[in-house]
């Protein structure tokens, strides 16, 4: 599984690139596994933000409709919901916008 760095607008939802991988070769290295529709979705949790963003305040992972992530105020929409289960390898992973004049970077 890898967790692909993102950069984006502080006052748009970023989507965030969270995947299942296999080894091709040393030539080619990773891929996406695009077979895989059954790995479910892991727990995550962020942590040493650096910048401006206080405790509490960390953009959360945007859930599907009605299951709002920690921290979210309110349900994802559908295009924004992070998957159950791998979708052709992909988690379809969004973290909700801090807002205007935030940023951060996590490690």
């Amino acid at each position: 599984m890898a967790l692909h760095n993102a950069l984006g607008s502080e006052l748009l939802d970023l989507p965030m690139p969270l995947e299942t991988e296999y080894y091709l070769s040393v030539t080619q290295g990773f891929t996406t596994n695009l077979k895989d529709t059954c790995t479910a979705t892991p727990a995550l949790t962020f942590s040493a933000y650096q910048q401006n963003l206080a405790a509490g305040e960390p953009a959360c992972v945007m859930r599907s409709p009605g299951q709002s992530g920690v921290g979210c105020a309110a349900a994802a929409p559908g295009s924004l919901a992070i998957t159950a289960n791998a979708a052709a390898g992909n988690f379809n992973m969004h973290l909700q916008a801090p807002g205007s004049g935030k940023s951060a970077r996590s490690r």
